[in-house]
């Protein structure tokens, strides 16, 4: 019900199954314009069953309202870096412009007109075909993906998402810039000025080598 007066709202979802008298609530945000923001498996935030009135959202909540289905992931960390034609957005400014991000790293093919902000690359434990419920796919050992954008949707909602949000990056400075910055951009407010990036990762403590900035 706080969806109605609310002017942001972030989602952090995963394969729920919500009465739609629930989802109704998200859904007239959605529809509202407002802008959102979308949080790691949210990409994948429902599951309904096959026939289910709803069940449109399980693929349509990642493509048409944050920029990206769910498909697969990788293993282990993740190297995250800026994306150099966009490293002075304002969401990035004083995120470092390389750290080191724990948990997996997700395939996401974002929209055309969505701008990527972060790059993430990763590694699969095998090479080869790989196959799932949501489809078939090539593992070519080290994989790169964006793992935050920003991307106007179909009812112009302001938008930002990061499939980053492992429950460890909330240790990290840099995620957590990250996320103060998105939220101050989605609502249309100045973002923090830096005299310089700062050089979070060379110092944060899960660090296992040093990046250049």
């Amino acid at each position: 019900e706080v969806l109605e007066e609310a002017d942001l709202a972030v989602f952090f979802m995963r394969f729920l199954q919500l009465p739609p008298r629930q989802f109704a609530h998200i859904q007239n945000y959605i529809k509202s314009g407002k802008p959102v923001i979308g949080l790691r498996t949210s990409t994948h935030a429902f599951d309904y069953e096959k026939g289910h009135p709803l069940e449109e959202w399980n693929r349509g909540f990642g493509k048409r309202v944050l920029g990206a289905e769910y498909f697969f992931h990788l293993s282990g960390e993740t190297v995250v870096e800026h994306v150099l034609e966009h490293r002075n957005h304002n969401i990035l400014n004083g995120v470092a412009a390389k750290f080191l991000a724990p948990g997996v790293l997700y395939q996401a093919n974002i929209p055309a007109d969505a701008t990527p902000l972060l790059t993430g690359t990763g590694n699969s434990k095998r090479k080869g075909i790989f196959k799932n419920q949501f489809g078939t796919y090539e593992l070519t050992g080290e994989m790169s993906w964006p793992v935050a954008w920003t991307w106007k949707n179909e009812w112009d909602s302001r938008v930002f998402t990061t499939t980053l949000g492992h429950e460890d990056s909330f240790r990290l400075d840099a995620f957590n810039r990250l996320l103060i910055n998105a939220v101050h951009w989605c609502l249309e407010l100045p973002v923090g000025t830096t005299p310089e990036k700062l050089a979070v990762a060379n110092s944060a403590p899960n660090l296992k080598r040093p990046f250049e900035l």
